[in-house]
């Protein structure tokens, strides 16, 4: 027959780094929070500057989209690396960590 076994609660584990009097500190808007980072109300920053961008430089927007040889580019490293994993797997292990520092 199974009991229940009732859990201790874990004590809480403070962090000298974490733990200071600013902890408590309110942000411009009112809200508690971690004194390292700072919120900023503004727009997200890299919409805004391709927004930017693309009004300075608008031939740049004919470049946008996939480049139709990455996915032959990817075939060709896994297969390679399938490869050489298939050729060093029974060799030692100087050449293998070589071979893994060089293509791997």
């Amino acid at each position: 027959p199974r009991r229940k076994v009732q859990q201790e609660e874990p004590e809480p584990v403070e962090d000298d780094h974490l733990s200071s009097d600013s902890e408590s500190e309110e942000d411009a808007d009112g809200v508690a929070g971690d004194p390292r980072f700072m919120w900023s109300a503004t727009d997200e920053p890299h919409a805004s500057r391709r927004k930017e961008i693309l009004a300075k430089y608008p031939e740049i927007k004919k470049l946008y989209g996939h480049c139709p040889l990455t996915k032959w580019k990817v075939l060709f490293v896994l297969v390679s690396q399938l490869w050489i994993a298939s050729v060093v797997a029974d060799k030692s292990w100087s050449t293998l960590l070589l071979v893994a520092y060089t293509y791997g």
